[in-house]
C-alpha cells in the first residue's frame, strides 16, 4: 500500500480555494480515482497550534491511497501535486506511510470535515 498525506497551507481567498477544490473534484472525476484520491480543508480556528501568522491560513489536507501494483500512478500522483500551481507554492509538508506518527494523521484526517 502507498499512502501519504500533503498538507498544503492558503490564504483564506475564496477564490483561490473553488479553484483548488474544482481541480481536484475534476481529476477525481475525470481521471476515476475515487478513493484513491481525497481532500478536506481545515478549519483555522480549530488548531490548537495556530500562532498569529498562520492562524488565518486555511489547509488543505490531501490523502492518496494507492495499492501495491498502483506504484507508479502513486508516484505520478505525488509529482503532481508538488509540481502545479496553485498546490506548489503552498505545500508545507509531505508526510509518507513509514513515517512516525502516521497513525496520528490518519486520525486528524478523520476528524476533519
Amino acid at each position: 500500500m502507498f499512502q501519504s498525506y500533503l498538507i498544503f497551507e492558503f490564504a483564506p481567498d475564496a477564490l483561490e480555494l473553488q479553484q483548488v477544490r474544482q481541480r481536484l473534484n475534476g481529476w477525481k472525476q475525470a481521471l476515476r480515482l475515487g478513493n484513491r484520491l481525497q481532500f478536506k480543508f481545515s478549519d483555522p480556528e480549530a488548531s490548537p497550534d495556530a500562532t498569529a501568522e498562520n492562524a488565518r491560513k486555511i489547509q488543505l489536507w490531501v490523502r492518496l491511497e494507492f495499492s501495491a501494483h498502483e506504484r507508479l500512478s502513486y508516484h505520478q500522483w505525488l509529482e503532481r501535486l508538488r509540481s502545479e500551481e496553485p498546490f506548489k507554492r503552498n505545500l508545507v509538508r509531505v508526510h509518507s506511510l513509514r513515517e512516525p506518527g502516521f497513525e496520528q494523521l490518519e486520525e486528524q484526517f478523520r476528524a476533519l470535515r
